[in-house]
């Protein structure tokens, strides 16, 4: 088990990246990148030679600004450069998020977490559609029904934060912008309140708050850190990672003020076993209730 600092790690190999076109597409047999450079930065993307070195620095480049993923999504399998940004953001989000609620308790701040939240989905949704404006007015026809991103999951509070890819997310960049814009919110709120060094002022800087038990593949929080610091988290983000702290989520305590995509609930073989022994049981007694009517019937005439 390895500590991972999802925003300071430094790149071992990288290639800069300067004043890059919308439309300018880099592409090999290992690596797709889109690089979109909105204020002259130099930009980073990290060699493809390595899971390792795929690392970038979250909070200096935007994934919609450099979205770099190894390989390319076939069905619902993603390549494992896809799957580690994604495990690297969720848990990046949950542990900001646990560090704001940790610094609010230190400081003796109250604070409306539903209205965090909930800003932090508007902030995400006005950064992706700025994108999207943006892929319209200057990449090709071919770039902007590839690149083009959309929200991948609604609001809701406590937030839930997906444990897997949908399907119909394109190389998953949909999802992982959202997770990004979402923690860059949550991270310029702190930021406001307890100024740029807040991490080195509360010390949590000393903490490690994500791990990863598979390196460069999964990353996951870290629980004892988030019991510590964060104990009741589960009133306000729901992890896959965290659920010894936060137990089974309990739907009637959800709110959703957005609109919600129905779900299709699809049974387990258990339960597809529960019913067959049910119906079974069913058409067994009602025939038996029938053929000894019949009988009874059957005496008296």
């Amino acid at each position: 088990m390895c500590c991972i600092n999802v925003r300071d790690h430094k790149l071992e190999d990288s290639i800069e990246f300067v004043h890059q076109d919308v439309d300018e597409i880099s592409e090999d047999s290992e690596s797709t990148t889109l690089v979109i450079n909105e204020r002259g930065e130099n930009l980073r993307s990290a060699s493809s030679s390595s899971i390792g070195r795929f690392l970038y620095n979250a909070y200096s480049l935007s994934p919609l600004i450099v979205l770099s993923m190894l390989g390319r999504a076939s069905g619902i399998k993603f390549n494992k450069g896809v799957t580690f940004i994604f495990k690297r953001d969720s848990c990046s989000l949950a542990a900001d998020i646990c560090k704001i609620i940790a610094i609010d308790k230190m400081a003796g701040n109250s604070r409306d977490y539903f209205n965090l939240t909930k800003s932090a989905f508007i902030y995400s949704s006005k950064q992706m559609k700025e994108y999207n404006e943006r892929l319209i007015r200057e990449a090709s026809e071919e770039n902007i029904k590839k690149y083009t991103v959309k929200e991948a999951f609604n609001f809701s509070f406590p937030l839930i934060i997906p444990s897997n890819i949908s399907s119909d997310d394109r190389e998953g960049r949909s999802i992982i912008s959202q997770l990004f814009y979402l923690d860059e919110w949550i991270v310029l709120e702190t930021k406001r309140n307890y100024g740029e060094s807040y991490e080195k002022i509360y010390h949590l800087n000393n903490y490690c708050f994500c791990k990863s038990y598979n390196p460069n593949i999964s990353i996951y929080p870290y629980a004892f850190v988030f019991n510590r610091f964060c104990s009741n988290i589960g009133s306000y983000v729901f992890h896959p990672g965290l659920s010894s702290i936060t137990g089974t989520l309990n739907a009637t305590s959800i709110v959703a003020t957005t609109e919600v995509v129905p779900t299709e609930v699809v049974p387990t073989d258990k339960d597809d076993v529960t019913f067959f022994i049910a119906l079974v049981t069913f058409i067994f007694f009602t025939v038996s209730i029938l053929s000894f009517l019949g009988r009874r019937c059957c005496r008296r005439y």
